[in-house]
């Protein structure tokens, strides 16, 4: 595999274009090994910010399966990330998009791709339903998308929420509105 120059840095494979770019913000906080998969997870060397990274790649392989921004205050994100698993896929990037094998190729237009993703960061809204200080529910709406999706974290079944909406009306209901440009801004350096 031969190495890959963007923005005047030259990058080796997936981990190390990671590594250097998330490196100024982040610090390599676990590596873990399963199945064919190298996973790493970045921490934001702030402590106020809650913020990782998760990084899944294909062991032995220049392929990328996935990364995700994982927050403890965006339960709703992570939830859809969890949940709607989106991996990359061979030919994600081309023009038109081609469907093809799990795993994006260390190429120079999918590692132009994803380091302009990283920048920009998120961009969207979770609206969280809280009652007695826990998310019941979040509806989390991907501007990039302009779709939304709904999670549900009561557990209750459908006669429970019936019920729940009926005693519901006396009960105070709040409403959290988080930003997810504030949960991953994007990488301040370039």
């Amino acid at each position: 595999m031969e190495p890959l120059e963007l923005n005047g840095n030259i990058y080796n494979n997936w981990q190390d274009f990671f590594h250097k770019i998330l490196e100024p913000e982040f610090t390599l906080f676990n590596t873990k090994c399963m199945n064919d998969m190298t996973i790493e997870e970045y921490k934001y060397r702030e402590i106020i910010k809650k913020t990782n990274i998760i990084i899944a790649y294909y062991k032995n392989s220049d392929k990328l399966l996935y990364y995700r921004i994982i927050n403890p205050i965006s339960i709703g994100y992570t939830e859809y990330q969890n949940v709607d698993i989106q991996f990359f896929e061979e030919g994600q990037y081309e023009q038109p998009p081609l469907n093809g094998e799990p795993g994006l190729v260390f190429r120079l237009i999918n590692l132009k791709e994803i380091h302009n993703e990283l920048l920009r960061g998120l961009n969207g809204k979770e609206i969280q339903l809280i009652d007695n200080n826990k998310v019941i529910k979040s509806t989390v709406t991907l501007a990039d998308h302009g779709l939304s999706y709904n999670y549900r974290f009561d557990r209750k079944n459908i006669i429970g929420r019936f019920l729940f909406y009926i005693l519901g009306k006396e009960r105070k209901l709040e409403n959290n509105i988080i930003d997810l440009k504030d949960i991953f801004p994007g990488l301040s350096h370039k």
